[in-house]
């Protein structure tokens, strides 16, 4: 809540919650060595260069098509 998932170009921007606030982070689809969807808990997690792992929940999107398109972007 309180945020926006974007994809600009090779720039990914999401947010993350910390402390009670929202704070938007990104990071670059060049940078990703891994992508990983769990079904059965509905998380996609990306894993960068750097060993970074984010978690895009399923519950971020609207629908499963949606987190589909989404990955599919970063596998550019």
């Amino acid at each position: 809540k309180g945020g926006i998932i974007t994809v600009d170009n090779d720039r990914v921007t999401y947010p993350v919650i910390r402390k009670g606030s929202v704070e938007m982070e990104s990071f670059a689809i060049s940078e990703i060595s891994n992508l990983g969807y769990a079904e059965d808990d509905g998380i996609l997690t990306v894993t960068l260069n750097d060993a970074r792992t984010i978690k895009f929940d399923l519950d971020f999107f609207d629908s499963l098509d949606q987190l589909k398109e989404f990955a599919a972007l970063l596998q550019k």
